[in-house]
């Protein structure tokens, strides 16, 4: 019925939907700055990111406009859009996105192993990764540590994963907390 509706205004869909769409994305100067700037972060192995905004200003669908640009600079990803879990699932979930399958067994440790050891193998083949994490200020003091802990991977002087987390203003806040710096 809604299809019927558009179609009789002269159009194929919703030029206005409720969720993150990359078809529907509208750049404008600021947003093509911010993604440009994301985008230079990561390619450039500067390690950590933060993308901080009010609900509803855009941050999912300025995500999804960068994966494609990563995806052409032969960089790995593994997305995040489910943050309230706990570091050990944080870890899990950042491993299987990778494409990795995580021994059920496995402690905290051997995971970062794991996980270390697939970043030094793409690194050793010319090839950047990066963990992107939308809603990030759901994540509890616990997972923020293990994602700082991960941005320290090194190898040759570069950051062996860059780590870009997106959120609401909270993020900033948690991101200032004393026990964080």
């Amino acid at each position: 019925m809604a299809l019927d509706l558009y179609a009789n205004l002269g159009m194929k869909m919703n030029p206005f939907p409720s969720g993150a769409s990359s078809a529907h994305y509208y750049q404008t100067s600021s947003s093509i700055a911010i993604l440009d700037e994301l985008h230079y972060g990561i390619t450039a192995r500067k390690g950590f990111l933060v993308l901080v905004g009010e609900v509803g200003q855009g941050k999912t669908s300025l995500l999804l406009q960068l994966l494609p640009k990563l995806e052409q600079d032969n960089v790995r990803t593994s997305w995040i859009f489910n943050t309230m879990l706990h570091k050990d699932g944080l870890l899990k979930s950042i491993i299987r996105d990778f494409g990795l399958k995580p021994k059920p067994d496995a402690d905290l440790s051997q995971l970062v192993d794991q996980l270390h050891a697939f970043f030094l193998e793409h690194y050793s083949q010319g090839v950047n990764c990066a963990i992107i994490i939308d809603e990030a200020h759901n994540l509890d003091f616990d997972s923020l540590e293990l994602l700082r802990m991960l941005s320290n991977l090194e190898a040759g002087g570069d950051k062996l994963v860059q780590i870009l987390m997106s959120g609401q203003p909270e993020l900033k806040e948690r991101l200032s907390h004393h026990s964080l710096r």
